[in-house]
């Protein structure tokens, strides 16, 4: 998934779900913040003390994305969670939909109500959870088993101009495509796209055939559904009211539905949530703003002359707080309970 449904799409269903406006900024800047914390830093303060940053996520060029020591510890516990199904491990190792795996990630998320991190703990937990339901069938280690055979990628018929020619570029070999088949790169972005329908063979001859909008609404009923969960485990997050997700279903389907590229999907959210008839809150409002932005410029702005006393309460340390548990509880816990034993 992109921005669009990672910071807008998240911060749309927790509102609707009764999470007050300004921890529904933070757990959707969290969520998106999981793609855009692609920085490892090492940040020496005044009194010697230090903030080591670990990355999320790497952009596509980044040659880290080959790195397999760098997979186990970023694309495997944020971007394709495995799903613990087969018998070998490159089996299990495979991101499935609303797995088992996943559910119990939650689970113990939320549940984790007396952390000071909890709120950014919620958006961490929103994007990992999310990507199960467009990265499923894809491994985060390189992988034979993300071979696609590339000829066989169509898209529907009603496809733009702009997505056609995205797939002569993967059909010609020449699109941006990940190294030794890492995650959904043999496909390039097309598990991203809300409302596109399109079908791939596998090299090993499995056919899959894909209409992203079912899986997204999947995904944000799942969303919906943890959001409440968590207001009733946290009553400070609760506005009082919420919107059930049948009251948003219609709203949600017309928004994912929309064909566009990630940007003027970003703006079809803008301008569809502050339309009363969307009904995702009481009256009528707007998505308050990403905050990685300021995330990355104050994380920027920390140097020897500052004193480690800034990092006490900022958010950006308790997205790297909730980041660094929840790697350590899926590489640690979650996954070698279930025979996966991936770093």
């Amino acid at each position: 998934m992109q921005k669009d449904m990672h910071y807008y799409g998240t911060y749309a269903i927790a509102r609707a779900a009764g999470i007050l406006p300004e921890a529904a900024q933070i757990i959707a800047s969290a969520s998106q913040f999981v793609d855009d914390n692609a920085v490892k830093e090492v940040i020496n303060f005044s009194d010697n003390a230090s903030l080591y940053s670990r990355p999320t996520a790497h952009k596509c060029e980044n040659i880290k994305n080959t790195d397999d020591d760098d997979q186990r510890v970023v694309w495997v516990p944020f971007h394709f969670l495995p799903g613990g199904e087969g018998s070998t491990f490159e089996e299990k190792i495979k991101c499935i939909k609303d797995s088992e795996i996943a559910n119990k990630m939650v689970a113990n998320h939320i549940n984790k109500t007396d952390k000071k991190f909890y709120i950014a703990l919620l958006g961490v937990t929103a994007h990992v959870y999310a990507d199960t339901f467009s990265h499923y069938g894809f491994s985060g280690l390189s992988s034979d088993i993300n071979n696609i055979n590339i000829p066989t990628i169509e898209l529907a018929p009603d496809s733009s101009n702009f997505f056609d020619e995205t797939i002569t570029k993967v059909k010609a070999g020449t699109a941006e495509i990940l190294s030794g088949f890492l995650g959904h790169g043999g496909v390039a972005t097309y598990p991203d796209w809300p409302f596109l329908e399109w079908e791939f063979d596998y090299e090993n001859g499995e056919k899959n055939s894909r209409k992203n909008l079912d899986t997204f609404m999947e995904g944000s009923k799942a969303l919906h559904n943890m959001f409440r969960t968590a207001c009733e485990l946290h009553s400070d997050l609760y506005q009082g009211s919420h919107r059930s997700f049948e009251q948003i279903e219609a709203s949600l389907k017309d928004i994912l539905s929309f064909n566009g590229d990630e940007e003027e999907r970003i703006e079809n959210w803008k301008e569809k949530f502050q339309d009363d008839s969307a009904n995702f809150t009481e009256t009528k409002e707007v998505i308050l703003e990403y905050l990685g932005d300021k995330w990355n410029a104050e994380r920027k702005a920390m140097d020897d002359n500052s004193h480690s006393s800034i990092v006490e309460n900022s958010p950006l340390f308790n997205f790297y707080k909730a980041a660094s548990y929840h790697r350590h509880y899926v590489l640690r816990d979650l996954l070698p309970d279930h025979g996966i034993v991936v770093s």
